[in-house]
């Protein structure tokens, strides 16, 4: 029963055959080294063994459930074999549920053998978390369907096999260890971004896809990387979709999306090294901060993207920047209720901009005192509506050709600006030409030429 032998000193048990469950505390905070348990024992509830000096566990076929860690509303339990020494643990046949955080931060656990292992279905969240284990073989747990999250996390696994069928590994399941070789068989139903996340995997073997059957991805959708390279990487062009991030990976030089992506998503490259990039020619959306917080100087656009999000690529080191005919929108400065957003391109050190013919919109704030930019090209910009408030305050351009397709110019959009001498209006007579004007949006420059002014020929 409950903490029936709890606290006695005890160094060894030896279980008879007629006990089939052992309960909460049982044998809690003694000094127990042996433990030989009886062949029908099916459930071993919490903290049962926990607080002993246990070093090796062998469960035999008949054990079904070991009691995870459990939290009440006014207390807690540890897990059945919590806080004891153990260096191997053999699993029967009979296994299958893992309890929550059963062998978690055992420093000294380096073997675990789940060859028996063939009823196991679960292994629930941080269940070896923090371990030593070195291999992880699951190949003949052919039931397991699910791994909780950071099960795994934390170890020196170098190699893992997996052979069940809709099998869902959760978050940071195998993250942070030395995987080089993951076998996967049988089915995957989920995985999460950061199952994977800091690993040692080469090639192939980095980039985790959705869903696998036989070994082979059967999903195009990257889940998780869990590469060893965080210098110039590719993505494959099979890669269609990716819900993994790579923020915060200290990736540095090059990154290459592939031309399989069709959006990049909000994030997903923020706060590296990169110092460039190129997006694939497939990709037509860029998400917020996408690729916010490198050190970005170099960046390739693929034809096909169409808008770029706040703070898409802000605070890197762009100095030029070319932007395809494809690209109507650039997301400017927003304000919510609780934060803000900068602009596409916000702090960067661009000097040249260059504007395509598909632009429409250039959103607020975008290039604000950016005082290295000195030459912005409308010369193709024949679809231009908008150039919103502040786009352009505080640069130093010294001419602008503003295209006759314009008809909104936002207040203080080229303010504060000295080295500003002429500004020229395409297509229309005065200022009555533009559906809105925002105040001060000229700032101090008033050699504004229109071009059908009676005044320019």
């Amino acid at each position: 029963g409950a903490s029936a032998f709890a606290s006695k000193e005890l160094t060894s048990v030896i279980m008879p055959d007629t006990i089939t469950s052992i309960g909460q505390s049982a044998f809690k905070s003694n000094k127990i080294t042996t433990l030989s348990l009886g062949n029908k024992v099916e459930t071993i509830a919490t903290e049962a063994f926990a607080y002993n000096q246990l070093e090796e566990l062998i469960l035999p076929d008949s054990v079904k459930t070991l009691g995870g860690y459990h939290s009440g509303c006014c207390s807690s339990w540890a897990a059945a074999f919590a806080s004891n020494k153990l260096k191997k643990v053999v699993f029967g046949s009979g296994i299958e549920t893992i309890g929550s955080r059963q062998f978690e931060s055992q420093t000294t656990l380096t073997e675990v053998d789940f060859s028996r292992s063939t009823n196991l279905k679960a292994i629930e969240g941080n269940a070896f978390n923090n371990t030593r284990l070195t291999e992880l073989d699951l190949s003949n747990a052919k039931n397991l369907t699910t791994i909780g999250g950071s099960a795994f996390n934390s170890n020196k696994i170098v190699s893992v096999k997996l052979n069940s069928n809709g099998l869902s590994i959760a978050s940071a399941a195998f993250a942070n260890n030395l995987i080089e070789e993951l076998e996967l068989k049988g089915t995957i139903k989920s995985l999460t971004a950061d199952a994977f996340k800091n690993n040692q995997m080469e090639g192939d073997y980095a980039y985790v896809m959705g869903s696998y059957e036989n070994g082979l991805p059967t999903s195009t959708v990257l889940t998780s990387y869990a590469g060893a390279n965080r210098s110039n990487i590719v993505l494959p062009n099979e890669v269609t979709s990716v819900t993994a991030t790579f923020s915060g990976l200290g990736i540095t030089g090059h990154f290459d999306t592939g031309d399989g992506l069709t959006s990049v998503g909000s994030s997903m490259f923020a706060s590296n090294a990169l110092t460039s990039v190129r997006i694939g020619n497939n990709i037509t959306s860029i998400g917020q901060s996408a690729f916010k917080s490198n050190k970005i100087t170099t960046l390739s656009l693929g034809n096909k993207v169409e808008t770029i999000a706040t703070e898409a690529f802000a605070y890197n080191q762009l100095e030029e920047l070319i932007l395809p005919d494809s690209v109507k929108t650039l997301g400017g400065y927003h304000s919510g209720c609780c934060s803000s957003w900068a602009a596409a391109f916000a702090s960067n050190k661009l000097k040249k901009v260059v504007f395509g013919s598909g632009i429409e919109t250039i959103g607020s704030r975008q290039f604000e005192s950016q005082t290295t930019l000195t030459e912005v090209d409308f010369s193709r910009s024949t679809n231009l509506k908008a150039i919103e408030g502040n786009a352009f305050n505080n640069t130093r351009i010294s001419k602008i050709l503003i295209p006759s397709s314009v008809t909104t110019i936002g207040s203080s959009a080229f303010a504060s600006n000295s080295s500003l001498t002429e500004i020229f209006v395409r297509g229309k007579k005065d200022a009555s030409g533009f559906t809105s004007l925002g105040s001060s949006w000229n700032g101090t420059c008033t050699n504004i030429i229109y071009e059908y002014s009676s005044c320019y020929t």
